[in-house]
Order: C-alpha cells, then sequence, then structure tokens
C-alpha cells in the first residue's frame, strides 16, 4: 500500500470513528468504537478513542455516584435546618444582593404582626418598619457586612407592628460573595429581644431603656407628663442576708406595693440603685396637682 492509499484508508478510519461518535446523544458514552483496516495508525487511533470512552464512562459513573451522595447530605441537612427554623422563635430573612430582593420566614412576619407574603420584598419594606432613630445605624451595619468592613451582621433596632408601637429585635447575619468578590448572598436571622432590652429580671417591671423611650415619645409628642423617682433606702443591708429567691420575692412585693398605690401613674419603672420611677401622662381636662 502506498502512501495515498494509506492516507486515504486512514481518511476513511477517522470519518468511520466520527460518525460512531456522532451516535453518542445525550451524555451516552456506552459505545465501542471498530474500524475494518488493516493500517496500524488505524488501529491505535481506535484503540486511543475506545480508553478514552472507557475513562469518560468510568467518570461518569463516579459522578453518579458522588451526586447522589451529595444529593442525600443536601436533603439530610435541609430536613434539618427545616427542623430548626420550625422550632425556633426567630424570623429568617435571605437578601439576594444580585436581584435586591429579600425573602422573610413566616416567623419574620409574624415578629412584625402581619401575614406572611409568598413573594420577595424589595429592602425598603423592611428599612420603613425600623424605628426612625434605628434606620441608620441598621443600614450602616448592613452596608459594613456587603462592604467587607465587617465579616458579621449584629444590629439591635425597633420594629414597627403591624398593630401599632415598637418591639426591639436584634438582627445577625453574614455574607456570602461571588468569585468577584461582590456580595451575592445575605443570610441572618431576627430575634425578639423586647423582653430582655425592656423588662428588669428581678421586679418584671419595665426599666430604664424603656422609661426613656417612653419619656422621649411623649416629648416628641409634646405631651405633659411628671416623673416621680421613689428611692427605697437601706434594701441593700436587708438583702445582704437573704438567698436570691427571698431578694427575688421582695423586689416583687415592693413592685406589687408600688403599683397598688399608682392608680395614677401610666407607667412605673424600676431604675438602677433600688430607684422606681412614676411615669405621670396628664390626659386632657385632667388637672396635674390632683395626679401629685
Amino acid at each position: 500500500m502506498n502512501d495515498s492509499e494509506r492516507i486515504t484508508d486512514l481518511q476513511q478510519v477517522i470519518m468511520s470513528i466520527a460518525d460512531q461518535l456522532c451516535e453518542t446523544v445525550d451524555n451516552n458514552f456506552d459505545i465501542h468504537i471498530s474500524v475494518d483496516t488493516d493500517d496500524i495508525h488505524g488501529q491505535k487511533l481506535s484503540l486511543l478513542i475506545n480508553f478514552l470512552l472507557e475513562n469518560v464512562r468510568r467518570h461518569n459513573r463516579d459522578m453518579v455516584q458522588l451526586n447522589a451522595v451529595l444529593e442525600e447530605k443536601v436533603r439530610e441537612r435541609t430536613e434539618q435546618l427545616d427542623m430548626v427554623i420550625s422550632g425556633s422563635t426567630d424570623g429568617v430573612w435571605i437578601w439576594d444582593a444580585m436581584q435586591d430582593s429579600i425573602s422573610f420566614s413566616e416567623n419574620w412576619y409574624r415578629m412584625a404582626g402581619e401575614k406572611a407574603h409568598a413573594e420577595a420584598q424589595k429592602p425598603e419594606y423592611w428599612m420603613n418598619r425600623v424605628h426612625p432613630k434605628d434606620v441608620c445605624r441598621l443600614k450602616s451595619a448592613i452596608r459594613a457586612l456587603m462592604e467587607g468592613s465587617k465579616t458579621q451582621l449584629h444590629a439591635e433596632y425597633r420594629l414597627r407592628q403591624e398593630s401599632g408601637g415598637y418591639r426591639w429585635m436584634l438582627c445577625r447575619g453574614v455574607c456570602q460573595r461571588n468569585d468577584m468578590g461582590f456580595p451575592k448572598l445575605l443570610a441572618g436571622t431576627q430575634t425578639d429581644i423586647t423582653h430582655l432590652r425592656s423588662v428588669d429580671p428581678q421586679s418584671g417591671l419595665p426599666n430604664e431603656h424603656y422609661l426613656k423611650e417612653r419619656i422621649e415619645d411623649l416629648l416628641e409628642a409634646r405631651s405633659t407628663f411628671y416623673v416621680i423617682l421613689v428611692a427605697v433606702r437601706q434594701l441593700n443591708a436587708i438583702t445582704e442576708s437573704l438567698d436570691q429567691q427571698a431578694t427575688e420575692k421582695l423586689h416583687l412585693e415592693i413592685s406589687q406595693r408600688l403599683l397598688d398605690e399608682a392608680h395614677f401613674s401610666r407607667l412605673l419603672a424600676r431604675l438602677p440603685g433600688n430607684t422606681y420611677a412614676f411615669l405621670c401622662q396628664v390626659q386632657p381636662g385632667e388637672n396635674p396637682h390632683d395626679l401629685l
């Protein structure tokens, strides 16, 4: 066989291999290439193609098994996460930075006293519900997380309720970035900390923070009010000889006695240093001197 015939024969071998490879549609590489030639180069090419096909088939089998394992792990983790979320009172939020939209969990909406929405919301929906005095601080914390100057989000703010009024929330979150380093996804939780922030643990009365917020509200509304301070002297000397249970009972009894006498007061709060405060708002038609 001269060179021209060998080239022609090799071309026919290549065309035959190409035709057989074209049959491997839908990633189905379960075929065996066969050629009818005495040319050693054509036979070597056929062996090489079959070797490559076998490696592709082995790789595909490994990938199928790996995908099955990964899917099972994802399913297990998803079930665990769903269980944690369903058993928690925290609200969950997921911020798609690329679409600039946020998805909130049912618990998040419940914290705002609102029915859950299936569709995602714009960030303004969240920010518009935050107290005007807290919204700049929350936006700054989120911006720091997106820009990378902070690795975690930790912010406290007041969230407006659908029925009116505000409740204190603690927001935590992290940021996931794409290959270019830009924010891709933000996700976190929201916890209602109203009781921890606003209630004195020993007496169960509103604390100094809550009293300050109410006074600020009255000042903004230009309302007339009085604050009466009552200091309980020598209380520390008494509680030093009592155990924790007896001390808590004493604080509760003091609080109850003050509440019984505070029929004129709109609010009784406990302050540091064994001091109590009566917040007395003057209603239209009331005489301030009568309240005192």
